[in-house]
């Protein structure tokens, strides 16, 4: 067929967010799923909402052995030998169309644009903790990023490169 299609996508710093926007020239021609996967052990998979995903897991400690029995043994009394926990979550939004999460994937169909909204985020802290929400930090992100469309997430990341990159003409 004849219709163009036509993806944007960047990595927001002041969002937090990555984004991709996908647009189809045709009226309702935008039909697809989207997943999440991990070869991490432990890992849960949720629908949230209508419109997203939560995929959560613990990265395993299998790096223990490269290190000295000296670090091994500071690296179990300081986390206890558990490793690092990670959320990553999707939402699809559409100004048309139909968007259902369900059966491990986010499905859009008969939609003219769509945008993904994809955060990520481990526990983290510094050095010596690991022990922040991952799940906690996504959700804040989409709490912030809420009613904000694409061209404001859009105009906010090309604000920023332009101060860090702008400087040369």
């Amino acid at each position: 067929n004849d219709v163009e299609y036509t993806r944007e996508t960047l990595a927001s710093y002041p969002d937090r967010v990555v984004v991709q926007r996908l647009s189809a020239s045709e009226e309702g021609a935008l039909n697809f799923s989207v997943r999440l996967q991990t070869p991490h052990a432990g890992q849960r998979l949720t629908a949230v909402n209508s419109s997203g995903l939560l995929l959560t897991g613990r990265v395993e400690d299998v790096s223990l052995e490269k290190l000295s029995k000296t670090d091994q043994e500071l690296y179990q009394r300081m986390f206890g030998g558990k490793g690092l926990r990670f959320a990553i979550q999707v939402r699809v939004l559409t100004e048309s169309g139909r968007v259902l999460a369900g059966d491990g994937a986010v499905t859009v169909e008969g939609a003219t644009t769509a945008t993904l909204l994809v955060s990520i985020a481990t526990s983290f802290r510094d050095f010596t903790r690991i022990d922040g929400d991952p799940v906690v930090e996504t959700n804040r992100v989409f709490e912030k990023l809420s009613g904000k469309p694409f061209r404001q997430i859009l105009a906010n990341h090309t604000g920023d490169y332009r101060e860090l990159f702008g400087l040369m003409s």
